[in-house]
């Protein structure tokens, strides 16, 4: 596989088609659970 065969793979059809609301809403769902798993190890590793 070249580095020409991945320009023109049917990858990058697809990710042009996403949205940046789609992103937004991927990002914020991506820090609320990072958030959520550092409150729970705060919480459960506090000494």
């Amino acid at each position: 596989m070249t580095f020409n065969d991945i320009f023109k793979s049917s990858f990058l059809e697809n990710v042009s088609s996403i949205s940046i609301l789609d992103m937004l809403i991927a990002l914020v769902l991506a820090f609320g659970l990072g958030m959520f798993i550092f409150l729970v190890y705060k919480k459960r590793f506090r000494e």
